[in-house]
């Protein structure tokens, strides 16, 4: 009798272990979707199905905690682009409190975390707020990491956000060589160079501002191919609207042929992802 109440609890355990595996499992193929959504510009679907995930990430605190953090950011980053700023705090400083609790979650899951909330207080004006944030990380990370690792171009591209906003270009480009030094990680590296660009347009600094533009474009190709968008004909609309801005660029400083190259590749791309339909 033992024996056979022994053998139906351990049953009844892989049971359950094999029931949170599936749940995971569609929690994750879930928050893809989401993904799918937001890379499109769909942010209030991408936002609904976030906030589906969160949610049931949030009924199974135990199991779910370290992946919680990261659905919770991926709905404030959507809250964020529908402007809806203050819920964007509250959702990444709650990502960022479980990690700080967690021990088993990614140094790096809590960084973005932290630049996410900053970059809000970036967007809501609240520069001296942002400010202290990326400051204290960035020493953190240089403690923890060491003065070179990947992760610190998050923090410093931040940072040379928030000083471009405050109007400090000379500041923000002092930045720009030890930015690009340590990032590393392409799809941090292709938004590194396309702000530098952007500080080399607001001083005038013309030529300048086009080779960071060109590098950042083949970076950015680079990372896309390798990680499936091109194969898969699944382009987000990020790269869509960096190509449109850089062709204006080109337009402006008299490079009629590239800009008309790059604009008619914008405009397939819009079409064939369905980004010009009605979200």
């Amino acid at each position: 009798m033992k024996k056979f109440v022994f053998l139906i609890s351990l049953l009844t355990c892989f049971t359950a272990s094999g029931d949170l595996a599936a749940q995971k499992k569609f929690l994750f193929q879930r928050a893809a979707e989401g993904d799918a959504w937001f890379d499109r510009g769909y942010y209030e679907r991408a936002e609904r199905i976030y906030e589906a995930v969160a949610a049931d990430a949030r009924k199974n605190k135990k199991n779910y905690r370290p992946a919680q953090s990261l659905y919770l950011q991926k709905l404030a980053k959507a809250k964020a682009k529908l402007g809806k700023l203050e819920d964007a705090e509250a959702l990444y400083r709650e990502a960022e409190k479980i990690v700080a609790e967690e021990g088993s979650i990614s140094e790096v899951t809590r960084i973005q975390a932290i630049n996410g909330l900053a970059d809000v207080y970036r967007q809501l004006g609240e520069h001296d707020k942002a400010g202290k944030i990326l400051g204290d990380t960035l020493v953190a990370q240089e403690e923890l990491m060491g003065p070179d690792h990947p992760a610190l171009a998050i923090t410093l591209n931040n940072q040379i956000l928030l000083l471009r906003d405050q109007g400090q270009i000379d500041a923000a480009m002092a930045l720009v060589p030890r930015t690009l030094a340590v990032a590393k990680w392409r799809s941090v590296r292709m938004e590194v160079m396309k702000n530098t660009g952007d500080l080399h347009a607001k001083l005038d600094e013309q030529q300048a501002a086009q080779k960071m533009y060109a590098q950042s474009l083949e970076v950015r190709e680079r990372w896309l191919w390798n990680n499936g968008f091109v194969e898969h004909k699944a382009e987000p609309l990020s790269h869509v609207e960096f190509l449109e801005a850089y062709a204006g660029f080109l337009l402006k400083v008299g490079e009629t042929a590239e800009s008309t190259r790059l604009t008619a590749k914008a405009a397939e791309i819009r079409a064939r992802r369905g980004f010009n339909e009605v979200k």
